[in-house]
Protein backbone atom coordinates (compact mmCIF):
# COMPACT_ATOMS: atom_id res chain seq x y z
CA UNK A 1 0.00 0.00 0.00
CA UNK A 2 1.42 3.36 -1.01
CA UNK A 3 1.21 6.55 1.05
CA UNK A 4 -1.40 7.84 -1.39
CA UNK A 5 -3.49 4.68 -0.88
CA UNK A 6 -3.60 5.31 2.85
CA UNK A 7 -5.36 8.61 2.22
CA UNK A 8 -8.24 6.98 0.34
CA UNK A 9 -11.04 4.69 1.48
CA UNK A 10 -11.97 2.59 -1.59
CA UNK A 11 -15.45 1.33 -2.26
CA UNK A 12 -16.16 -1.90 -0.39
CA UNK A 13 -19.69 -2.80 -1.54
CA UNK A 14 -19.96 -1.51 -5.13
CA UNK A 15 -21.38 -4.32 -7.25
CA UNK A 16 -23.13 -5.79 -4.21
CA UNK A 17 -25.25 -3.10 -2.56
CA UNK A 18 -25.37 -0.87 -5.64
CA UNK A 19 -24.11 -0.93 -9.27
CA UNK A 20 -20.37 -0.90 -9.90
CA UNK A 21 -20.59 0.76 -13.31
CA UNK A 22 -20.76 4.60 -12.97
CA UNK A 23 -23.42 5.15 -15.59
CA UNK A 24 -25.69 2.48 -14.15
CA UNK A 25 -25.21 3.81 -10.62
CA UNK A 26 -25.92 7.38 -11.67
CA UNK A 27 -29.07 6.31 -13.52
CA UNK A 28 -30.32 4.25 -10.59
CA UNK A 29 -29.85 6.99 -8.00
CA UNK A 30 -31.38 9.64 -10.25
CA UNK A 31 -34.32 7.36 -10.99
CA UNK A 32 -34.95 6.68 -7.31
CA UNK A 33 -34.88 10.42 -6.56
CA UNK A 34 -37.21 11.19 -9.48
CA UNK A 35 -39.69 8.56 -8.30
CA UNK A 36 -39.60 10.02 -4.78
CA UNK A 37 -40.22 13.55 -6.06
CA UNK A 38 -43.14 12.27 -8.14
CA UNK A 39 -44.81 11.12 -4.93
CA UNK A 40 -45.11 14.78 -3.87
CA UNK A 41 -43.05 14.65 -0.68
CA UNK A 42 -43.17 18.36 0.12
CA UNK A 43 -42.29 19.95 3.45
CA UNK A 44 -43.01 23.36 4.93
CA UNK A 45 -39.36 23.88 5.84
CA UNK A 46 -35.94 22.58 4.82
CA UNK A 47 -34.90 19.48 6.83
CA UNK A 48 -32.08 19.86 9.33
CA UNK A 49 -31.42 16.11 9.50
CA UNK A 50 -32.39 12.83 7.83
CA UNK A 51 -32.83 9.26 9.03
CA UNK A 52 -32.33 6.82 6.15
CA UNK A 53 -31.86 3.04 5.65
CA UNK A 54 -28.73 1.41 4.31
CA UNK A 55 -29.52 -1.91 2.64
CA UNK A 56 -28.93 -2.71 -1.01
CA UNK A 57 -30.64 -0.23 -3.29
CA UNK A 58 -33.06 -2.83 -4.65
CA UNK A 59 -34.39 -3.23 -1.10
CA UNK A 60 -34.09 0.13 0.66
CA UNK A 61 -33.20 2.57 -2.13
CA UNK A 62 -36.77 3.83 -2.70
CA UNK A 63 -37.15 4.53 1.03
CA UNK A 64 -33.83 6.36 1.34
CA UNK A 65 -34.65 8.41 -1.76
CA UNK A 66 -37.80 9.64 -0.01
CA UNK A 67 -35.63 11.55 2.45
CA UNK A 68 -32.94 12.72 0.04
CA UNK A 69 -35.55 14.12 -2.37
CA UNK A 70 -36.78 16.54 0.32
CA UNK A 71 -33.38 18.24 0.63
CA UNK A 72 -32.44 18.40 -3.05
CA UNK A 73 -33.73 21.95 -3.46
CA UNK A 74 -31.66 23.10 -0.48
CA UNK A 75 -28.34 21.89 -1.87
CA UNK A 76 -26.95 25.42 -2.23
CA UNK A 77 -27.23 25.99 1.53
CA UNK A 78 -25.42 22.84 2.63
CA UNK A 79 -21.64 23.06 3.04
CA UNK A 80 -21.03 19.73 4.81
CA UNK A 81 -22.78 16.51 5.81
CA UNK A 82 -22.22 14.66 9.09
CA UNK A 83 -23.09 11.01 8.52
CA UNK A 84 -23.58 8.78 11.58
CA UNK A 85 -24.20 5.06 11.53
CA UNK A 86 -23.45 1.75 13.22
CA UNK A 87 -20.24 -0.27 13.03
CA UNK A 88 -21.45 -3.63 11.74
CA UNK A 89 -18.04 -5.22 11.15
CA UNK A 90 -15.93 -4.44 14.23
CA UNK A 91 -16.68 -3.99 17.94
CA UNK A 92 -16.54 -0.34 18.88
CA UNK A 93 -17.03 1.62 22.07
CA UNK A 94 -17.77 5.29 21.58
CA UNK A 95 -17.35 6.92 18.16
CA UNK A 96 -14.72 6.68 15.45
CA UNK A 97 -13.81 8.74 12.40
CA UNK A 98 -11.52 7.65 9.53
CA UNK A 99 -8.06 9.07 8.88
CA UNK A 100 -8.47 9.20 5.10
CA UNK A 101 -8.94 12.33 3.02
CA UNK A 102 -11.21 10.82 0.35
CA UNK A 103 -14.05 8.29 0.18
CA UNK A 104 -14.39 6.58 -3.19
CA UNK A 105 -17.48 5.36 -5.04
CA UNK A 106 -17.93 4.58 -8.73
CA UNK A 107 -19.15 8.19 -9.10
CA UNK A 108 -15.81 9.59 -7.90
CA UNK A 109 -14.27 10.84 -4.68
CA UNK A 110 -16.00 12.45 -1.72
CA UNK A 111 -13.86 14.75 0.40
CA UNK A 112 -13.81 14.04 4.13
CA UNK A 113 -14.74 17.13 6.20
CA UNK A 114 -11.41 17.53 7.97
CA UNK A 115 -12.50 20.50 10.12
CA UNK A 116 -15.40 18.51 11.56
CA UNK A 117 -13.19 15.47 12.14
CA UNK A 118 -10.57 17.54 13.94
CA UNK A 119 -13.19 19.14 16.17
CA UNK A 120 -14.65 15.81 17.34
CA UNK A 121 -11.20 14.40 18.05
CA UNK A 122 -10.08 17.58 19.84
CA UNK A 123 -13.19 17.45 22.05
CA UNK A 124 -12.49 13.83 22.91
CA UNK A 125 -15.78 12.72 21.36
CA UNK A 126 -14.29 10.43 18.69
CA UNK A 127 -11.14 8.48 17.98
CA UNK A 128 -9.48 7.88 14.61
CA UNK A 129 -10.05 4.25 13.63
CA UNK A 130 -9.97 3.15 9.99
CA UNK A 131 -10.95 -0.43 10.82
CA UNK A 132 -14.44 0.72 11.81
CA UNK A 133 -14.88 2.27 8.37
CA UNK A 134 -12.98 0.01 5.97
CA UNK A 135 -15.84 -2.39 5.18
CA UNK A 136 -18.79 -0.48 6.66
CA UNK A 137 -21.70 -0.35 4.22
CA UNK A 138 -23.99 1.86 6.35
CA UNK A 139 -21.95 4.89 5.27
CA UNK A 140 -20.96 3.83 1.79
CA UNK A 141 -24.48 3.28 0.45
CA UNK A 142 -25.34 6.88 1.36
CA UNK A 143 -22.45 8.39 -0.59
CA UNK A 144 -23.88 8.06 -4.13
CA UNK A 145 -27.09 9.78 -2.98
CA UNK A 146 -25.03 12.55 -1.41
CA UNK A 147 -22.90 12.87 -4.54
CA UNK A 148 -25.99 13.37 -6.70
CA UNK A 149 -27.85 15.68 -4.31
CA UNK A 150 -24.86 17.61 -2.86
CA UNK A 151 -22.05 17.38 -5.45
CA UNK A 152 -18.71 18.49 -4.05
CA UNK A 153 -19.90 18.80 -0.43
CA UNK A 154 -17.51 17.29 2.17
CA UNK A 155 -18.81 14.45 4.34
CA UNK A 156 -17.69 13.26 7.76
CA UNK A 157 -18.63 9.62 8.45
CA UNK A 158 -18.86 8.87 12.18
CA UNK A 159 -19.09 5.24 13.26
CA UNK A 160 -21.17 5.07 16.44
CA UNK A 161 -20.60 2.01 18.60
CA UNK A 162 -21.73 1.50 22.19
CA UNK A 163 -21.96 5.20 22.99
CA UNK A 164 -24.13 7.12 25.43
CA UNK A 165 -26.89 9.14 23.78
CA UNK A 166 -25.60 12.22 25.61
CA UNK A 167 -22.16 11.80 24.01
CA UNK A 168 -23.66 11.39 20.53
CA UNK A 169 -25.79 14.47 21.18
CA UNK A 170 -22.66 16.43 22.14
CA UNK A 171 -20.94 15.34 18.94
CA UNK A 172 -23.92 16.41 16.85
CA UNK A 173 -24.23 19.74 18.66
CA UNK A 174 -20.51 20.42 18.15
CA UNK A 175 -21.01 20.33 14.36
CA UNK A 176 -24.69 21.12 13.75
CA UNK A 177 -24.81 24.64 12.37
CA UNK A 178 -27.05 26.09 9.65
CA UNK A 179 -24.82 24.79 6.87
CA UNK A 180 -24.57 21.24 8.19
CA UNK A 181 -26.96 18.40 7.34
CA UNK A 182 -26.94 15.51 9.82
CA UNK A 183 -27.74 12.07 8.39
CA UNK A 184 -28.30 8.99 10.55
CA UNK A 185 -28.02 5.69 8.67
CA UNK A 186 -30.05 2.87 10.21
CA UNK A 187 -32.34 0.02 9.26
CA UNK A 188 -35.20 -0.92 11.58
CA UNK A 189 -36.38 -4.43 12.53
CA UNK A 190 -34.40 -7.43 11.29
CA UNK A 191 -35.77 -10.81 10.17
CA UNK A 192 -39.29 -10.61 11.57
CA UNK A 193 -42.14 -11.95 9.48
CA UNK A 194 -43.78 -9.34 7.28
CA UNK A 195 -46.76 -8.65 9.56
CA UNK A 196 -44.68 -8.78 12.72
CA UNK A 197 -42.24 -6.29 11.20
CA UNK A 198 -45.06 -3.93 10.28
CA UNK A 199 -46.23 -3.83 13.90
CA UNK A 200 -42.68 -3.64 15.26
CA UNK A 201 -41.61 -0.83 12.93
CA UNK A 202 -44.80 1.13 13.58
CA UNK A 203 -43.96 1.15 17.30
CA UNK A 204 -40.40 2.20 16.52
CA UNK A 205 -41.62 4.97 14.22
CA UNK A 206 -43.93 6.25 16.95
CA UNK A 207 -40.99 6.51 19.38
CA UNK A 208 -38.93 8.31 16.73
CA UNK A 209 -41.75 10.75 16.03
CA UNK A 210 -42.05 11.40 19.75
CA UNK A 211 -38.25 11.98 19.87
CA UNK A 212 -38.05 9.40 22.68
CA UNK A 213 -34.88 7.47 22.02
CA UNK A 214 -35.01 5.89 25.48
CA UNK A 215 -37.77 3.62 24.14
CA UNK A 216 -35.50 2.17 21.43
CA UNK A 217 -33.16 -0.83 21.59
CA UNK A 218 -30.85 -2.54 19.15
CA UNK A 219 -33.67 -4.86 18.07
CA UNK A 220 -35.63 -1.81 16.88
CA UNK A 221 -32.81 -0.19 14.85
CA UNK A 222 -29.25 -1.35 14.15
CA UNK A 223 -28.14 2.29 14.32
CA UNK A 224 -29.88 2.80 17.65
CA UNK A 225 -26.97 4.61 19.35
CA UNK A 226 -26.68 7.21 16.60
CA UNK A 227 -30.46 7.51 16.43
CA UNK A 228 -30.84 8.09 20.16
CA UNK A 229 -28.29 10.89 20.03
CA UNK A 230 -30.02 12.58 17.12
CA UNK A 231 -33.44 12.38 18.79
CA UNK A 232 -31.99 13.79 22.00
CA UNK A 233 -30.43 16.69 20.05
CA UNK A 234 -33.71 17.31 18.19
CA UNK A 235 -35.65 17.39 21.46
CA UNK A 236 -33.19 19.83 23.02
CA UNK A 237 -33.55 22.15 20.02
CA UNK A 238 -37.34 21.67 19.86
CA UNK A 239 -37.08 20.30 16.34
CA UNK A 240 -39.84 18.04 15.05
CA UNK A 241 -39.65 14.66 13.33
CA UNK A 242 -41.66 13.84 10.20
CA UNK A 243 -42.14 10.33 8.79
CA UNK A 244 -41.84 10.10 5.02
CA UNK A 245 -41.80 6.37 4.32
CA UNK A 246 -42.08 3.15 6.34
CA UNK A 247 -41.70 -0.14 4.48
CA UNK A 248 -39.77 -3.38 4.56
CA UNK A 249 -37.91 -5.58 2.13
CA UNK A 250 -41.18 -7.47 1.78
CA UNK A 251 -42.66 -4.37 0.14
CA UNK A 252 -39.77 -3.74 -2.23
CA UNK A 253 -37.89 -6.77 -3.52
CA UNK A 254 -37.67 -9.55 -0.95
CA UNK A 255 -39.71 -12.49 0.39
CA UNK A 256 -42.06 -11.99 3.33
CA UNK A 257 -41.06 -14.80 5.67
CA UNK A 258 -38.09 -12.78 6.99
CA UNK A 259 -37.89 -9.06 6.26
CA UNK A 260 -35.83 -6.02 7.23
CA UNK A 261 -37.64 -2.79 8.07
CA UNK A 262 -36.78 0.58 6.56
CA UNK A 263 -37.88 4.07 7.55
CA UNK A 264 -37.24 7.53 6.14
CA UNK A 265 -37.63 10.44 8.54
CA UNK A 266 -36.72 14.13 8.47
CA UNK A 267 -35.94 16.55 11.30
CA UNK A 268 -37.48 19.98 10.68
CA UNK A 269 -38.23 23.20 12.54
CA UNK A 270 -41.01 22.46 14.99
CA UNK A 271 -43.22 25.27 13.66
CA UNK A 272 -43.64 23.49 10.31
CA UNK A 273 -46.96 21.67 9.88
CA UNK A 274 -48.23 19.18 7.33
CA UNK A 275 -51.83 18.87 6.09
CA UNK A 276 -52.87 16.37 8.77
CA UNK A 277 -51.36 18.57 11.50
CA UNK A 278 -53.24 21.61 10.25
CA UNK A 279 -56.59 19.89 10.08
CA UNK A 280 -56.16 18.36 13.53
CA UNK A 281 -55.04 21.71 15.04
CA UNK A 282 -58.21 23.40 13.85
CA UNK A 283 -60.25 20.64 15.44
CA UNK A 284 -58.35 21.12 18.71
CA UNK A 285 -59.06 24.85 18.58
CA UNK A 286 -62.73 24.77 17.57
CA UNK A 287 -64.36 21.68 19.05
CA UNK A 288 -63.88 22.49 22.78
CA UNK A 289 -65.31 25.99 22.25
CA UNK A 290 -68.31 24.58 20.43
CA UNK A 291 -68.87 22.09 23.24
CA UNK A 292 -69.11 24.89 25.83
CA UNK A 293 -71.63 26.80 23.73
CA UNK A 294 -73.74 23.63 23.37
CA UNK A 295 -73.81 23.30 27.15
CA UNK A 296 -71.42 20.34 27.20
CA UNK A 297 -68.30 19.76 29.27
CA UNK A 298 -65.29 20.48 27.04
CA UNK A 299 -62.65 17.78 26.82
CA UNK A 300 -59.03 18.06 25.86
CA UNK A 301 -58.17 15.99 22.78
CA UNK A 302 -56.91 12.46 23.46
CA UNK A 303 -53.20 12.26 22.74
CA UNK A 304 -53.48 8.86 21.10
CA UNK A 305 -55.84 10.25 18.46
CA UNK A 306 -53.61 13.17 17.50
CA UNK A 307 -50.90 13.24 14.82
CA UNK A 308 -47.42 12.74 16.33
CA UNK A 309 -46.45 16.42 15.92
CA UNK A 310 -49.41 17.46 18.09
CA UNK A 311 -48.45 15.02 20.83
CA UNK A 312 -45.08 16.72 21.30
CA UNK A 313 -44.70 19.81 23.51
CA UNK A 314 -45.41 22.99 21.60
CA UNK A 315 -45.89 26.73 22.06
CA UNK A 316 -48.86 28.36 20.34
CA UNK A 317 -51.42 31.17 20.35
CA UNK A 318 -55.07 31.03 19.36
CA UNK A 319 -56.60 34.23 17.95
CA UNK A 320 -60.36 34.59 17.47
CA UNK A 321 -61.85 37.45 15.41
CA UNK A 322 -65.22 38.42 13.96
CA UNK A 323 -65.31 40.76 10.97
CA UNK A 324 -61.85 42.01 11.88
CA UNK A 325 -62.69 42.68 15.54
CA UNK A 326 -60.73 40.75 18.16
CA UNK A 327 -62.77 38.28 20.20
CA UNK A 328 -59.83 36.84 22.15
CA UNK A 329 -56.16 35.91 21.91
CA UNK A 330 -54.40 33.63 24.39
CA UNK A 331 -51.29 31.48 24.21
CA UNK A 332 -47.86 30.63 25.56
CA UNK A 333 -44.43 31.49 24.21
CA UNK A 334 -42.67 28.33 25.36
CA UNK A 335 -43.56 24.67 25.01
CA UNK A 336 -45.14 23.45 28.24
CA UNK A 337 -47.56 20.66 27.23
CA UNK A 338 -48.52 18.63 24.14
CA UNK A 339 -49.30 21.02 21.30
CA UNK A 340 -52.82 19.72 20.59
CA UNK A 341 -53.88 20.01 24.22
CA UNK A 342 -52.21 23.40 24.58
CA UNK A 343 -54.17 24.74 21.60
CA UNK A 344 -57.43 23.44 23.08
CA UNK A 345 -56.73 25.20 26.40
CA UNK A 346 -55.71 28.44 24.69
CA UNK A 347 -58.83 28.41 22.53
CA UNK A 348 -61.11 28.00 25.54
CA UNK A 349 -59.33 30.84 27.30
CA UNK A 350 -59.43 33.07 24.22
CA UNK A 351 -63.16 32.43 23.81
CA UNK A 352 -64.28 32.72 27.41
CA UNK A 353 -61.49 34.06 29.64
CA UNK A 354 -59.57 36.79 27.81
CA UNK A 355 -59.63 39.50 30.52
CA UNK A 356 -59.80 42.27 27.91
CA UNK A 357 -63.00 41.05 26.24
CA UNK A 358 -66.40 39.51 27.00
CA UNK A 359 -67.00 35.80 26.40
CA UNK A 360 -68.01 34.92 22.86
CA UNK A 361 -71.59 34.11 21.89
CA UNK A 362 -73.13 31.49 19.61
CA UNK A 363 -73.38 34.15 16.91
CA UNK A 364 -69.68 34.94 17.36
CA UNK A 365 -68.78 31.26 17.08
CA UNK A 366 -70.71 30.74 13.88
CA UNK A 367 -69.11 33.75 12.17
CA UNK A 368 -65.66 33.97 13.74
CA UNK A 369 -62.30 33.34 12.12
CA UNK A 370 -59.82 31.14 13.99
CA UNK A 371 -56.06 31.44 13.70
CA UNK A 372 -53.61 29.11 15.43
CA UNK A 373 -49.99 30.26 15.46
CA UNK A 374 -47.46 27.54 16.28
CA UNK A 375 -44.23 29.10 17.47
CA UNK A 376 -40.64 28.10 16.84
CA UNK A 377 -38.11 28.09 19.70
CA UNK A 378 -36.94 31.46 21.00
CA UNK A 379 -33.66 32.83 19.61
CA UNK A 380 -31.83 35.53 21.62
CA UNK A 381 -31.19 38.80 19.80
CA UNK A 382 -27.92 40.54 20.59
CA UNK A 383 -28.92 44.21 20.58
CA UNK A 384 -28.18 47.18 22.78
CA UNK A 385 -30.32 49.83 21.10
CA UNK A 386 -33.50 50.32 19.10
CA UNK A 387 -31.50 50.64 15.90
CA UNK A 388 -29.66 47.34 16.47
CA UNK A 389 -32.89 45.56 17.40
CA UNK A 390 -34.73 46.92 14.36
CA UNK A 391 -31.87 45.86 12.09
CA UNK A 392 -31.94 42.29 13.50
CA UNK A 393 -35.63 41.71 12.70
CA UNK A 394 -37.08 40.31 9.49
CA UNK A 395 -40.33 42.26 8.91
CA UNK A 396 -43.32 40.06 8.26
CA UNK A 397 -41.50 36.97 9.55
CA UNK A 398 -40.15 37.47 13.09
CA UNK A 399 -42.19 37.64 16.24
CA UNK A 400 -40.51 39.44 19.11
CA UNK A 401 -40.46 39.07 22.90
CA UNK A 402 -38.88 41.84 24.97
CA UNK A 403 -38.40 41.51 28.73
CA UNK A 404 -36.97 43.78 31.38
CA UNK A 405 -37.75 43.69 35.12
CA UNK A 406 -40.50 43.73 36.09
CA UNK A 407 -42.35 43.08 32.81
CA UNK A 408 -42.29 42.77 29.06
CA UNK A 409 -44.43 42.19 25.99
CA UNK A 410 -44.56 40.24 22.73
CA UNK A 411 -45.92 40.68 19.22
CA UNK A 412 -46.66 37.70 17.00
CA UNK A 413 -45.36 37.83 13.42
CA UNK A 414 -48.90 38.60 12.20
CA UNK A 415 -48.68 42.05 13.82
CA UNK A 416 -46.45 43.14 10.93
CA UNK A 417 -49.55 43.32 8.70
CA UNK A 418 -50.72 46.38 10.62
CA UNK A 419 -47.27 47.71 11.62
CA UNK A 420 -45.04 46.99 8.60
CA UNK A 421 -42.16 49.28 9.58
CA UNK A 422 -39.64 48.10 12.22
CA UNK A 423 -39.69 51.43 14.05
CA UNK A 424 -43.49 51.47 14.28
CA UNK A 425 -43.47 47.79 15.27
CA UNK A 426 -41.04 48.45 18.11
CA UNK A 427 -42.77 51.63 19.25
CA UNK A 428 -46.09 49.80 19.56
CA UNK A 429 -44.43 46.91 21.39
CA UNK A 430 -42.80 49.36 23.81
CA UNK A 431 -46.19 50.92 24.51
CA UNK A 432 -47.69 47.46 25.07
CA UNK A 433 -44.97 46.77 27.65
CA UNK A 434 -45.72 50.08 29.36
CA UNK A 435 -42.33 51.59 28.51
CA UNK A 436 -41.57 55.04 27.17
CA UNK A 437 -40.98 54.86 23.43
CA UNK A 438 -37.29 55.34 22.70
CA UNK A 439 -36.19 54.34 26.21
CA UNK A 440 -33.96 51.26 26.49
CA UNK A 441 -34.83 49.61 29.82
CA UNK A 442 -31.98 48.36 32.00
CA UNK A 443 -31.43 44.62 31.62
CA UNK A 444 -33.60 44.32 28.51
CA UNK A 445 -33.53 40.91 26.83
CA UNK A 446 -34.96 40.32 23.37
CA UNK A 447 -35.89 37.03 21.71
CA UNK A 448 -37.23 36.52 18.21
CA UNK A 449 -39.28 33.59 16.98
CA UNK A 450 -41.30 32.54 13.98
CA UNK A 451 -44.72 31.02 13.52
CA UNK A 452 -46.58 28.59 11.30
CA UNK A 453 -50.20 29.72 11.07
CA UNK A 454 -53.40 27.79 10.42
CA UNK A 455 -56.60 29.68 9.58
CA UNK A 456 -60.29 28.91 9.29
CA UNK A 457 -63.09 31.41 8.75
CA UNK A 458 -66.83 31.07 9.36
CA UNK A 459 -69.61 30.52 8.75
CA UNK A 460 -69.84 27.29 10.69
CA UNK A 461 -72.69 25.45 12.36
CA UNK A 462 -72.64 25.02 16.11
CA UNK A 463 -74.89 22.00 15.71
CA UNK A 464 -72.27 20.16 13.67
CA UNK A 465 -69.66 20.80 16.33
CA UNK A 466 -67.47 22.80 13.95
CA UNK A 467 -65.62 19.66 12.94
CA UNK A 468 -65.09 20.60 9.33
CA UNK A 469 -61.63 21.98 8.53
Amino acid sequence: MTAADRHVRPSAVAGAFYPREPGALRAEVDGLLADARARGLELASVPRALVVPHAGYVYSGPVAASAYATVADAAAGIRRVVLLGPAHRVPLRGMAVPSVALLLTPLGAVEVADDARARLVMLGLAIVDDDAHALEHSFEVQLPFLQRVFPGVPVLPVAVGAAAASDVERAIDALWDDGTLVVVSTDLSHYDTYESARRHDAQTADAILRRDGDLLTGTDACGVHALRGLLRAALARDLAVRALDLRSSGDTAGPRDQVVGYGAFVIVESSSLDADDRQALLGCAIEPVGAVLRGEVPRLPELGLLPPRLRCPGAAFTTLEREGALLGCIGTLRAEEPLGQAVARHSLSAAFADPRLPPITVADFEAMSVKVSVLSPMVPVAAGSHAELAAALVPGVDGLLVEAPPGGATFLPSVWTSLPGPEDFLAALWRKAGWQVGHWPRGLRAHRYRAAEVHQSGPRSLGRGARSA
